[in-house]
């Protein structure tokens, strides 16, 4: 009999290849675009706290901050994160968005 896997088959599709994107940083954990939305979902958990972290009080709509303060979230998103999967990136930003 052989021996069993120590990784279980669902964590294993759950997560899209990363090797086709290139070398991962040491640190960042996979992320990807699925229906729409990042996953897996500790990716949007993570938007969210990185914006009610650092965006004092409520807020009428995302696009009312400035783009450099945008920009600075979705910088500290992607090193926590990186998108494994060529076809996401291009919307990468798109979707993070809608997402935060």
């Amino acid at each position: 009999m052989p021996p069993l896997s120590s990784s279980s088959p669902q964590e294993v599709e759950s997560q899209p290849p990363a090797a086709e994107e290139g070398p991962q940083l040491p640190g960042r954990q996979p992320c990807w675009i699925s229906g729409g939305k990042i996953d897996p979902s500790p990716a949007s958990r993570y938007i969210t706290t990185l914006v009610h972290a650092h965006i004092p009080g409520p807020v009428d709509a995302w696009r009312d901050f400035s783009v450099p303060v945008r920009d600075l979230l979705f910088d500290m998103f992607t090193r926590r994160f990186a998108f494994t999967r060529p076809e996401d990136l291009p919307r990468a930003r798109a979707v993070w968005e809608i997402t935060s």
